[in-house]
């Protein structure tokens, strides 16, 4: 299973798929986890709410790997702070962060590359 994390202003969005199956088998969304705009904690509970609801019913919470792409990543002291965030809300998995304009970047690709 991997996880994705789309953490905005105003919402955030978590979907886990299983790779065997290239399928989605979970989705949750929660309010804004930009640490910027909503604060340290306000952004914890909402990324860890996210998550939560898309892992409900899975046999386990733990995943191959986790892309956080996260509004207000946009220095290398806030990739610093969103990873303090993650880890602090109890997240056990391998994860990287990323700018939530990166994903969108990444997707638009046709060949699933980004030249960015």
């Amino acid at each position: 299973m991997v996880l994705g994390v789309d953490g905005g202003t105003s919402k955030t969005l978590a979907l886990v798929a299983d790779i065997s199956t290239a399928s989605i088998v979970g989705f949750g969304s929660a309010g804004g986890s930009n640490f910027q705009a909503n604060g340290l904690s306000k952004s914890g509970k909402e990324i860890q709410k996210a998550i939560e609801q898309a892992s409900r019913g899975l046999k386990s919470a733990l995943f191959i790997e986790a892309a956080f792409c996260m509004s207000g990543a946009d220095r290398p002291k806030d990739y610093e702070i969103i990873r303090k965030i993650i880890v602090g809300i109890g997240f056990k998995s391998s994860f990287s962060v990323y700018n939530d304009l990166d994903a969108i970047l990444y997707s638009g690709q046709p060949d699933g590359g980004c030249d960015c």
